[in-house]
């Protein structure tokens, strides 16, 4: 390809980033003794490393129900592949007041205010409850409707009828675990989350090994094996979830007395918050998806390489995604405590440290690229290629580490229009346009599809900066609103 550098220059690339990073958002932690500095990190770590566990293992065996059907069936694979698509998607409307109870929480607690939190706590779980239910009965009922409306082909809608009724059919389980993983996460318990986590994934890859191929005494139930075990570790995850809550929060915080009256104003403030990051997601999924589309016109070998690349980019932000989140709940705190002076040293700590796992990552990717490729296959374009576009990939991760970090802290602050009316307007005008531009239009395809992901992020991350240096943040007050 010819792009690849010599790892010095990797090197000074990575020293100039970070002592920019250092010299334009740390000045203000002279201010602060040595002890307190510390204090500070150590505490953002101690609550960062039990995530970055917890979101390792998310990477390692999200797809292993795909994985382990591979062996099995090849219209397995599919069916729990269409399953999956539609019941994610999906899962994005759960996640909206698991996202804004945590940001809820976190400032009324900081701000000493825990009648309010335990309303969040029972208006959170009560709202998710009903509509998690109502998704499950959908499923249920409808799979036809979800059926007809994927194009499903028909030798393999015996097993997504079979897949979607049984983990679409228990989405309220699900809805009821993300939720207590919240509550958890709210409440600075990572470690518990972390505990959580851990359980469920090993239930999940024993489970579809005893259920999948039918070990022992257990009969072999292919795709329906691969369910249950996904609907029984979702099951080990919410107890373990609930034993951790009792302990630290205790049940009475989920009392229906803290729903009269009915807090109308509390779910405003809940929906306000979790709509705009929900939206977010929602059209940056859509436009990843029409990407997709694009590199799908490419050829086999480059979706094999993109496929590959995509794995060790999850490797490179998961660090900085871990950080972003725990210094999202401590900001939140010393928002709703207004200490905004702390909340703002806590988010550059947390900008720092995503910034030197994010680059530092995705440079040794780069270094080891093409060794790195060649453990997966043994095709000389697909080497080639992959470590061209891992190349990129530090660019990409250098304004992915500074959005991630500044997207929270912006929301954590309670300012989340911002974040939403950027994401929805930059990932269709710059990823997407210009992925079309560079990979199709000037044909210089994967490798100018991810140029183009890259401006996207960088061109985020300085917007991003702008918005955090005006400091119009500061003026949104979400606990006495």
């Amino acid at each position: 390809m010819g792009i690849l550098p010599h790892p010095a220059g990797l090197l000074l690339y990575n020293f100039t980033v970070l002592v920019y990073i250092r010299d334009r958002f740390c000045k203000g932690a002279a201010s602060m003794s040595y002890t307190q500095q510390l204090s500070s990190r150590k505490y953002l770590w101690r609550l960062t490393w039990p995530l970055f566990i917890e979101l390792f293992l998310y990477v390692l065996v999200g797809n292993v129900d795909q994985l382990m059907m591979s062996h099995y069936d090849e219209n397995g694979v599919a069916a729990v592949g269409n399953g999956n698509q539609v019941i994610n998607l999906l899962m994005l409307t759960l996640n909206v007041l698991c996202t804004a109870s945590v940001i809820m929480i976190s400032q009324y607690r900081g701000a000493g205010q825990e009648e309010k939190a335990r309303k969040i706590y029972s208006l959170a779980l009560t709202t998710n409850f009903i509509l998690s239910m109502a998704l499950s009965l959908f499923f249920l009922f409808g799979w036809e409707i979800v059926v007809t409306a994927m194009q499903v082909p028909e030798e393999i809608i015996p097993e997504t009828k079979a897949y979607l009724q049984i983990c679409g059919g228990s989405l309220w389980i699900i809805g009821l675990q993300v939720t207590f993983g919240a509550f958890l996460r709210a409440g600075q318990h990572m470690k518990e989350s972390m505990v959580g986590a851990v359980a469920m994934n090993l239930i999940n890859v024993l489970g579809n090994w005893l259920l999948i191929y039918g070990i022992g005494p257990f009969p072999s139930l292919g795709v329906s094996g691969a369910a249950l075990s996904s609907v029984l570790s979702r099951v080990a995850a919410l107890v373990i979830f609930l034993c951790f809550f009792r302990k630290h929060v205790g049940l009475s915080a989920l009392s229906l007395k803290n729903l009269k009256p009915f807090p109308f104003g509390e779910l405003k403030k809940l929906l306000g918050v979790g709509l705009p990051s929900a939206g977010e997601n929602f059209v940056y999924s859509l436009s990843q998806a029409v990407i997709l589309g694009f590199i799908n016109t490419m050829g086999t070998y480059v979706i094999t390489t993109r496929m590959y690349v995509s794995l060790f980019a999850q490797i490179s932000f998961v660090f900085g995604s871990a950080v972003s989140q725990a210094m999202q709940v401590i900001a939140g705190r010393q928002f709703g405590a207004r200490d905004q002076e702390g909340a703002q040293k806590t988010i550059n700590t947390g900008l720092t440290l995503a910034l030197i796992a994010g680059i530092g990552v995705s440079t040794l990717l780069c270094i080891f690229g093409k060794p790195l490729v060649d453990i997966f296959t043994d095709d000389p374009r697909v080497i080639e290629l992959g470590a061209a576009v891992l190349f990129v990939e530090i660019f990409l991760e250098t304004g992915r580490a500074i959005n991630m970090t500044f997207v929270r802290g912006l929301q954590a602050a309670g300012d989340v229009t911002y974040p939403m009316v950027q994401g929805m307007v930059t990932c269709w005008a710059i990823a997407t346009l210009f992925s079309w531009i560079f990979g199709i239009k000037l044909g210089w395809g994967l490798v100018g599809v991810w140029i183009a992901m890259a401006m996207d992020e960088l061109t985020r991350g300085v917007l991003f900066i702008h918005r955090w240096k005006t400091g119009r943040w500061k003026g949104i007050d979400l606990v006495n609103k």
